[in-house]
């Protein structure tokens, strides 16, 4: 199977050799409010990034309205413990009224806006916006029947694999795949909230990359920007972290969002590192050239008249450069000079005997 060397998100051409693209998903911090959705937009624009994501779900596409044990959130470290599905979902849902005033406001602010839908109606009327492409969240990525609807839309697929096994993925490449559809992009993604750095095991990246031969991206919800740095000389080219301007403001996912400062910080972190990673260079670069001047060359320390002897004592490799290399010290150790050399000379073949 050929690779898919370069994915189009709108004007972002994404690919082996292009920096990453960073999305800052705003999920449910939006707070309940159109007003502070469209300043986390504007807010995101000004940190940087490239695009902003919400969802598109209501609560009754989510999950039951009930309120037994089986609905209910558990797990002692969530930040929505103790909650229904159906009370989360209903406090993070972005109403589909608000979708085309934040597209706006994003193409207004100059960046990307898309979105992760979680029906059949939430693709319908992402389509009718034209959005430049899908996201299939993580817990998703076994709705099979969404996967094959999103992928019939022909428009990028970015899919989540946060707990998914070799087998779910391989299923759900699948039902992409099989509409015709190759523009696929597979992001690592630990589904912890917040997510442990010792658990976002990275080097996935690779094995994603080569086993289903399309371009991969890091979903991170760790509290920290390493994760993110990392990935991206593991090939990562989105770069999606939850976003809040501040945490004081709050929001359903404040607790592992980041914030406006630490967004700021990794717009520039990921784009300083992919420059470093630069091209296969052995050998000096332009920003070397200038320094070989000071390397060392083999000079004469003391004066050598004609027939004398060149040896350690009258001649030393010292800097600058600009004759006789140190290699070359064996080509004329233990030689006649030719000529008188006055002590500080750089030394030249011609000016023994061979």
């Amino acid at each position: 199977m050929s690779f898919r060397t370069s994915v189009s998100i709108g004007d972002f051409e994404l690919g082996i050799s292009t920096r990453p693209m960073i999305v800052a998903e705003l999920s449910g911090n939006h707070c309940g409010s159109l007003a502070h959705a469209r300043y986390l937009v504007r807010s995101a624009a000004r940190a940087g990034v490239d695009a902003v994501k919400i969802q598109t779900y209501t609560a009754a596409c989510m999950a039951l309205n009930h309120r037994d044990q089986r609905h209910l959130i558990t797990e002692l470290g969530s930040p929505w413990f103790g909650k229904t599905l159906y009370d989360v979902y209903s406090e993070g849902a972005t109403p589909a009224s608000w979708h085309e005033i934040l597209a706006q406001e994003a193409q207004d602010s100059g960046i990307g806006f898309f979105s992760s839908p979680f029906s059949f109606e939430a693709i319908r009327l992402l389509s009718d916006l034209n959005v430049p492409c899908f996201k299939i969240a993580s817990f998703e990525i076994t709705h099979l029947p969404l996967i094959k609807a999103v992928a019939e839309t022909n428009k990028p697929i970015i899919l989540s694999t946060g707990m998914a096994t070799e087998e779910e993925i391989e299923d759900a490449v699948e039902q992409v795949r099989v509409t015709g559809n190759e523009q696929l992009i597979l992001l690592k993604c630990t589904s912890a909230y917040p997510a442990p750095s010792r658990e976002a095991n990275l080097l996935t990246l690779t094995a994603l990359r080569e086993k289903f031969h399309c371009l991969v991206g890091l979903s991170d919800h760790t509290l920290t920007n390493v994760a993110a740095i990392s990935a991206v000389p593991l090939g990562a080219r989105i770069i999606e972290k939850h976003y809040v301007h501040s945490r004081k403001d709050g929001g359903l996912d404040a607790s592992f969002s980041v914030d406006f400062n630490q967004m700021k910080r990794l717009v520039i972190e990921v784009k300083d590192t992919f420059e470093c990673l630069g091209v296969v260079n052995i050998g000096p670069s332009e920003a070397d050239l200038p320094n070989l001047r000071y390397r060392r060359s083999i000079y004469a320390i003391k004066d050598i008249f004609p027939q004398d002897l060149i040896t350690s004592e009258n001649t030393a490799i010292l800097r600058p450069a600009g004759g006789l290399t140190p290699k070359q010290y064996t080509d004329i150790e233990n030689r006649k000079a030719k000529t008188f050399i006055p002590a500080g000379t750089l030394l030249d073949l011609d000016m023994v005997f061979r």
